[in-house]
C-alpha cells in the first residue's frame, strides 16, 4: 500500500526535536529506517526554526513523492540489475532516473490526428444538432402560445450562432423596438444573412427598398435586387417574390418568370410539410412555418403569379403546356383568390385551347368572380347575358352591365355599346363612347361615328371619319368614302381610289362598281376581261346583282364591248340570278320566258308570274313591260 508522506510543516519539525531527544538504541535507528530519506537528513538538522521547516516542507514532499514513486516502480517492473519479485532493491543507483543522452524513448499509445479530427467534427455536429433542436423546439413552443419558452429557447439558439434563430430572435425583438433601438437587431439579422440564411437576405432586400434609411440601410433599388436574387438563390419564398418583382420592374420578364417558378415549386413543398401539424415537427416543417407566417413580401404574390399566369397562357402551345397553365390558375384562384386567374379559367371553359369541352355555366362562374375586379370580365359576363351564353338572356342586364364596364375602363365595353346605340339609332350615345380616346384607333369605331353622321346628313363631317376607317383598313370605311365622294360630294378621282381599295379588299359591292368602271373605261383603260372577272368574283361572294350584269354583258352586241355575244350564256346567268332573287335577273329571264327566246323554252304563264315577282321586288323595267302588256 502507498504510504502518504505529505507532513505538515510542524509535524516534521517536532519529528526532528522527538528523534533528537530519543536514545540511539534499536527502537531510534527502527524509526529512522521507516522515514523516507529527505525526511532522515531534515531530521540532522537539529533543533530548528518553524520558519525554516515550513520552508523545507516543499522540497521534502516532492522528493518525497518521488522517491516514493520510483520504488514502486522498482517493486512492480523485472528488470535485470538484482530486484526481485518481491520489489526488494539491490542496488539503490538503479531506482533514480536514467538522465544519460542514450536513455530509450517512453513507450506509450500514439495519437491519430484523424481520430482527434473525426472526434472534433463529431462535437461540430453535436453542437449543430442542439442548436437544430432548440430552434425546432422554439418554433412548435410559438405554434402552442408559449411566447415565453419561445423566447428563451430561440435566444439560446441564437446564442449558438444558428442563423435562423438569429433571424427568428431579431424579428421578435425588432416587432416590439422603436428608432435607434432596432439598430442592433437589425445587425443581428445581417449576421444571419452573412451566414446564408435566405429570409434574411430577403428581409434585407426589402430594407433597401421599402423602408430606406433605416439603420445602414438606405434606399438602393440595385442593392435590393442582389439581396432578393442571393435569397431566391438560397431557396427564400420571399427571396423569389422579391426578385421576381424587381425583374419585372426592369423589364426583364424572363427573369421574373424563373423566380416565379422558383416559388411556385416552393408551395408544393410547404403542402407536403403542413401535414406535420398536428404530428411531429420536423426542422425543415419549423423553418418553413415561420418562413410562411413572418413574410416579407406576401404581399407580392398575387401580381408575381398573375404575371407568371400570363407568360404561361400567351407562350402555351401544346396540350401538356395548356394543362399546365389551367392548374396553375385552379391553384392561384383557390390561394391567392385572383381575379386574373378566374378570368383565365372562364376562357379555358369557353373552349381556350381545347383542353375540355365548353362549359357555358362555368364561364358565367368565374366570369362573376373576376367582374369585380377586372371590367374586361365584365363585359365578357355582358356577352352572355346579351346572347344568352350559360344564363337567360337579358339585353337590358347586358347594356347595364357593359356600361359599368365602359365606365370603368374597359375598351371593349365601350365598343359594344357603340355599336348597339348605333343599331338603335341614338347617336348621339353613338359618339358619346365611340369618341373616347380608348377607341381612336379602331378603324370599326371610325365606320360607326361616320354612319351616325351621315344617318344624320352631315355628310362633311362623315366622310372625316369614313377616311379613318379607311385608312385603319376597315372595308365598309373605304366603300363608304366611295359612296360620298362619287354622289355627294362629286370627287370622281378619290371615289374611284377608294372603291379600288374596297374592292382590293374584298368587298362586293365594290367589285362590282370597279367591274363597270374598266367596262365603261372610268379612271381607267376599257378591259372587258378584267371587268367579267370582277363581275364574277362579286357574284361568289354574293353581290345578286352580279349575275344580271354578267348577263347584259355577254347578251352586248360586239360593238358595244367588242366581243361576240354569247345569249344563251347570258339567260343561264339570268336564270341563276332570277333563282336568287335578283329582280333585274327575273325581268330578263321572264321575257326570256315568254317570247321563247336564247335557248329558254316559251312558257308565258310561268313567264308574266316571274315578271310579276319582279315587278314586286322593285324592277321598274318588270313595271314598265307589264303596263306596256297591259298585265
Amino acid at each position: 500500500m502507498k504510504r502518504n508522506y505529505e507532513f505538515s510543516a510542524f509535524v516534521l519539525a517536532m519529528a526532528s526535536v522527538f528523534v533528537m531527544a530519543m536514545p540511539q538504541d534499536a527502537s531510534a535507528q527502527g524509526y529512522l529506517k521507516a522515514l523516507p530519506k529527505a525526511a532522515k537528513n531534515f531530521t540532522r538538522v537539529g533543533v530548528i526554526s518553524g520558519y525554516r521547516a515550513a520552508k523545507g516542507y516543499d522540497n521534502a514532499v516532492r522528493n518525497a513523492r518521488l522517491n516514493s514513486n520510483l520504488n514502486r516502480q522498482a517493486r512492480l517492473s523485472h528488470i535485470n540489475n538484482g530486484v526481485a519479485v518481491g520489489g526488494v532493491k539491490a542496488n539503490a543507483v538503479n531506482v533514480l532516473p536514467d538522465t544519460s543522452k542514450n536513455k530509450t524513448k517512453k513507450t506509450g499509445v500514439k495519437r491519430n490526428p484523424k481520430a482527434k479530427q473525426a472526434k472534433v467534427e463529431a462535437q461540430k455536429k453535436k453542437d449543430v444538432l442542439d442548436r437544430e433542436s432548440l430552434y425546432a423546439r422554439a418554433i412548435s413552443a410559438l405554434l402552442d402560445d408559449k411566447n415565453k419558452e419561445f423566447v428563451s429557447l430561440i435566444r439560446r439558439s441564437s446564442d449558438a450562432q444558428y442563423a435562423p434563430a438569429q433571424y427568428a430572435y431579431a424579428m421578435s425583438n425588432l416587432e416590439r423596438c422603436e428608432g435607434h433601438e432596432r439598430d442592433k437587431w437589425l445587425e443581428l439579422v445581417r449576421r444571419s444573412a452573412d451566414a446564408g440564411y435566405g429570409q434574411a437576405c430577403a428581409y434585407i432586400s426589402a430594407l433597401y427598398d421599402w423602408y430606406g434609411s433605416e439603420g445602414n440601410f438606405e434606399n438602393n433599388k440595385d442593392s435590393a435586387y442582389v439581396w432578393a436574387r442571393r435569397a431566391s438563390d438560397l431557396g427564400s419564398k420571399d427571396g423569389h417574390l422579391l426578385a421576381a418583382s424587381y425583374a419585372f420592374e426592369r423589364g426583364d420578364t424572363l427573369q421574373g418568370v424563373k423566380y416565379m417558378e422558383r416559388a411556385y415549386a416552393y408551395e408544393f413543398r410547404l403542402d407536403s410539410l403542413y401535414t406535420e401539424y398536428y404530428g411531429e415537427r420536423s426542422l425543415n416543417y419549423c423553418l418553413v412555418y415561420y418562413e410562411d407566417t413572418h413574410s416579407c413580401a406576401s404581399w407580392l404574390a398575387p401580381d408575381m403569379y398573375d404575371n407568371l399566369l400570363s407568360w404561361r397562357v400567351l407562350n402555351a402551345k401544346t396540350e401538356a403546356e395548356h394543362q399546365a397553365c389551367y392548374d396553375l390558375a385552379q391553384y392561384v384562384s383557390d390561394e391567392l383568390f385572383t381575379s386574373y386567374s378566374s378570368l383565365v379559367l372562364a376562357n379555358y371553359c369557353m373552349g381556350f385551347g381545347n383542353l375540355m369541352p365548353a362549359t357555358p355555366e362555368g364561364v358565367v362562374m368565374h366570369l362573376e368572380e373576376a367582374s369585380e375586379v377586372i371590367p374586361m370580365a365584365t363585359a365578357k359576363l355582358a356577352d352572355c347575358y346579351y346572347a344568352g351564353y350559360g344564363v337567360e338572356r337579358d339585353s337590358v342586364y347586358a347594356l347595364s352591365l357593359y356600361r359599368d364596364a365602359a365606365e370603368r375602363g374597359s375598351a371593349e365595353a365601350m365598343y359594344m355599346l357603340t355599336f348597339l346605340y348605333n343599331d338603335a339609332e341614338c347617336y348621339d350615345s353613338v359618339r358619346e363612347w365611340g369618341m373616347r380616346p380608348e377607341l381612336a384607333d379602331s378603324a370599326d369605331i371610325q365606320y360607326v361615328v361616320g354612319c351616325s353622321y351621315y344617318n344624320e346628313e352631315e355628310y362633311k363631317k362623315s366622310i372625316d371619319y369614313f377616311v379613318r376607317a379607311a385608312e385603319g383598313g376597315n372595308v365598309y370605311g373605304k366603300w363608304m368614302a366611295y359612296v360620298v365622294y362619287a354622289t355627294i360630294l362629286c370627287d370622281e378621282d378619290k371615289a374611284f381610289e377608294y372603291v379600288r381599295q374596297a374592292a382590293e379588299a374584298g368587298y362586293p359591292d365594290a367589285m362590282n362598281d370597279l367591274a363597270i368602271c374598266y367596262l365603261n373605261a372610268d379612271h381607267v383603260d376599257r378591259d372587258v376581261a378584267k371587268a367579267l372577272q370582277l363581275f364574277g368574283q362579286a357574284k361568289d361572294a354574293g353581290y345578286l346583282p352580279a349575275y344580271n350584269n354578267l348577263g347584259c354583258v355577254y347578251y352586248a352586241k360586239k360593238s358595244e364591248y367588242g366581243m361576240k355575244p354569247d345569249r344563251k350564256r347570258a339567260a343561264r346567268y339570268w336564270y341563276e340570278g332570277a333563282e336568287k332573287g335578283d329582280p333585274n335577273s327575273m325581268f330578263n329571264y321572264a321575257e326570256c320566258q315568254i317570247k321563247g327566246k336564247y335557248g329558254v323554252a316559251k312558257n308565258e304563264a310561268e313567264g308574266y308570274g316571274l315578271m310579276r315577282k319582279a315587278a314586286e321586288a322593285g324592277s321598274e323595267n318588270a313595271v314598265i313591260f307589264l303596263n306596256m302588256e297591259g298585265k
